[in-house]
């Protein structure tokens, strides 16, 4: 599958001939789960369902780490293309900033190995 290439802010880039940059393969699923991971729950008009009920969580005082991690696994073990059992998650929240560093790594069905972060700002 490819999907247009988001950069670190979330901008679209073109290329040296001025055509919009791409991603496919292992770069996609790293994009498209940075993107869920990085989405509060309902934020996207074209799908409520995306995303993860950051807001709401983090206003929680009760929520730890291991909170915030079960969250991301789900949506991490729900890629068809990712190996459930190779993921790893750890997650930093700065309660007084509110934000939340996830770093998350594993490996894809066809045995890639893959580690990326996505941070949520609330």
């Amino acid at each position: 599958m490819k999907s247009l290439y988001l950069n670190n802010d979330g901008d679209m880039e073109f290329d040296e001939m001025y055509n919009l940059k791409m991603v496919d393969e292992s770069e996609e699923v790293i994009q498209r789960n940075k993107i869920a991971l990085s989405v509060n729950e309902g934020e996207w008009i074209f799908n409520k369902l995306l995303g993860i009920p950051w807001i709401k969580m983090m206003k929680d005082k009760s929520k730890t780490d291991r909170d915030y991690e079960r969250q991301v696994k789900n949506i991490l073990k729900n890629d068809p293309d990712i190996n459930e059992d190779t993921i790893e998650i750890s997650t930093e929240y700065n309660g007084f900033d509110r934000e939340l560093k996830i770093d998350f790594s594993g490996k894809l069905v066809d045995g890639t190995k893959f580690e990326s972060s996505a941070g949520i700002e609330v």
